[in-house]
C-alpha cells in the first residue's frame, strides 16, 4: 500500500504498458522494466533478481491493496500448554520475525507456525513477544481499510502509472523480517520478489529514511530513478 498523503517529490509517468499476465491490485509496489513479446517496454513487479531496472512505484487510480503488514505486534505466550497464540490475520502469513526481550527468536526449535497459530517451546511460557509479518488482506479487512472492490482502470487498460524521479514515499509492501535502518548497510533498500522492498538484495534502489514501527508501520523509501 502507498500512503497517498505522504508522497514527497517525484513525477507521475502515466500509462506504461503492463507485462502480460500482470494484474495490478496494489499501489506502492516496486516496478521494473521488462520487454514485451515485441521487445517494447513493459513493467512488472520486481522479482528480486540481479540486473533488474527499477522504474518507480505503482500508482493506481484507486485506494488499492492486497497485502498487509504487522510490525511489533505484541503477544503474551500462555503460562501452560498449549503455548499457542492466534494471529489476527488468517491468510498468506510470511516473513515472520519474532523478537523477545532476549532478541530474535529462532523458528523451528523455539516456535512453529501452522496457519495463523504460533506455538512456542516450553522455555517461552509466560513471555512477551513482538511479531512482524506480511499477510494477505481478507475481504473484510479491505472493506475496513476503504479499499474499493472495483478493480482499477489499469486492469482493463493494461497500463499503469508509476511515481518516478526523485521521490520519498511511505509504503507497506516491504519484507517484514528485514532489519531496516537509516544509517549503515541496512539503510540501502533493495528489490525483493512480488514487488516488495527489502535489504541485502541484488538490486539497490534507494535508502530508508523511516524505519517501520508498531505506531507507524510504513517504510519510508527515498529513491531516484533513471540514473
Amino acid at each position: 500500500m502507498l500512503d497517498l498523503t505522504r508522497i514527497q517529490g517525484g513525477t507521475m509517468i502515466p500509462e506504461i504498458p503492463l507485462a502480460l499476465g500482470v494484474t495490478p491490485d496494489e499501489s506502492g509496489l516496486a516496478m521494473v522494466r521488462v520487454a514485451d513479446v515485441s521487445g517494447n517496454e513493459a513493467i512488472s513487479p520486481a522479482a528480486g533478481s540481479a540486473g533488474e531496472i527499477f522504474v518507480g512505484v505503482a500508482y493506481l487510480d484507486k485506494h488499492a491493496s492486497a497485502k498487509g503488514v504487522r510490525v511489533g505486534y505484541r503477544v503474551l505466550v500462555p503460562a501452560s500448554s498449549p503455548l499457542s497464540v492466534t494471529l489476527p490475520d488468517q491468510m498468506g502469513i510470511s516473513n515472520l520475525k519474532v523478537i523477545s526481550a532476549m532478541g530474535v527468536v529462532a523458528p523451528g526449535a523455539d516456535y512453529t507456525l501452522a496457519g495463523n497459530v504460533l506455538t512456542f517451546a516450553a522455555a517461552y511460557a509466560s513471555t512477551e513477544q513482538f511479531l512482524s509479518y506480511n499477510y494477505s488482506l481478507s475481504e473484510a479487512q479491505k472493506m475496513a481499510l476503504g479499499i474499493s472492490p472495483i478493480p482499477s482502470a489499469a486492469s482493463f487498460l493494461g497500463k499503469m502509472a508509476v511515481l518516478a524521479g526523485t521521490v520519498r514515499v511511505f509504503v507497506s509492501n516491504f519484507d517484514a523480517s528485514a532489519d531496516f535502518a537509516i544509517t549503515g548497510a541496512s539503510s540501502v533498500v533493495t528489490l525483493a520478489s512480488g514487488g516488495m522492498f527489502s535489504v541485502g538484495g541484488a538490486t539497490a534502489v534507494g535508502h530508508c529514511f523511516h524505519v517501520p514501527t508498531a505506531q507507524d508501520p510504513y517504510l519510508g523509501v527515498e529513491f531516484t530513478t533513471g540514473k
